[in-house]
C-alpha cells in the first residue's frame, strides 16, 4: 500500500470515528457500514473506485498481452533470423554445414560466447575440417602435402594428419614452428648449404 493511500485511509478513519452518528448495524460488518457510510455522504464514491479498480486492472491485462505480443514478435524474428543464418552458411562453400551439425554449432557459439552466426560457424569449421571433395574426373584422391604419395619434402607435415586425412590445426601448427626453427638454425650453421637446401 502506497503511502497516499495510507493517509486517505487514515484521513476517513479520522472522519467516520468523529461523527458521533456512525454505528455499524447488527449483520454488517465494519467494512460494509464504513462503504454505506461513505456513500451516503459522498455519492458515487464506490462507484468511482470501483471504476478506478476496473481501469487499473484493464492496463495490467493490456500492458502484460502487448508485452506477450512483443515477445512473440521477437521470437518470430529470432526463428527467421536464425533460419536465413542457416540457408546462408548452408550455401557458403567455405563452410558447407550440413544439417546434422547445426545442434554443434549452436552449442559450440554459446559455449564459447560468439553472438555472430558467420563467425561462430568460421571458427567451428576451422575445428571441424569438412574435407575437400575430390575433383570429377580423376581416380585417385586428392594429393596433400605431408601425406604419403606427396613428396618426402612435405614429410614433415606428417604428423598434422590423422588417420582419416584431416588436418589437425593444433598440430599443424607445432610442426610447422619445428620445421621453420630447423631451417633457421641450418642457415646459422651452413648458409651456403642452407641457400642449396632451401632456396634463398
Amino acid at each position: 500500500m502506497d503511502e497516499k493511500t495510507q493517509k486517505n485511509m487514515g484521513e476517513l478513519a479520522a472522519m467516520i470515528y468523529n461523527d458521533k452518528d456512525f454505528v455499524v448495524p447488527e449483520g454488517m460488518s465494519v467494512h460494509d457500514a464504513m462503504n454505506r457510510w461513505v456513500e451516503e455522504r459522498y455519492p458515487g464514491t464506490q462507484a468511482k473506485l470501483h471504476t478506478a479498480a476496473a481501469v487499473a486492472q484493464a492496463k495490467q491485462e493490456i500492458a502484460a498481452e502487448r508485452e506477450k505480443d512483443k515477445q512473440e514478435r521477437l521470437r518470430e524474428k529470432a526463428k527467421e533470423t536464425r533460419e536465413k543464418e542457416l540457408e546462408r552458411l548452408k550455401a557458403n562453400p567455405e563452410i558447407r554445414l550440413k544439417d546434422d551439425e547445426i545442434e554443434k554449432l549452436e552449442k559450440f557459439a554459446v559455449d564459447r560466447g560468439i553472438g555472430n552466426w558467420e563467425d561462430a560457424a568460421y571458427r567451428f569449421r576451422q575445428i571441424h575440417t569438412v574435407a575437400a571433395p575430390a575433383p570429377s574426373g580423376r581416380t585417385g584422391g586428392v594429393e596433400i602435402p605431408g601425406r604419403e604419395g606427396s613428396g618426402s619434402q612435405f614429410d614433415w607435415m606428417k604428423p598434422a594428419f590423422g588417420q582419416d586425412g584431416i588436418v589437425n590445426h593444433a598440430n599443424l601448427e607445432r610442426v610447422t614452428k619445428r620445421h621453420v626453427n630447423e631451417i633457421l638454425d641450418d642457415f646459422k650453421r651452413d648458409p651456403a648449404g642452407a641457400v642449396q637446401r632451401w632456396g634463398a
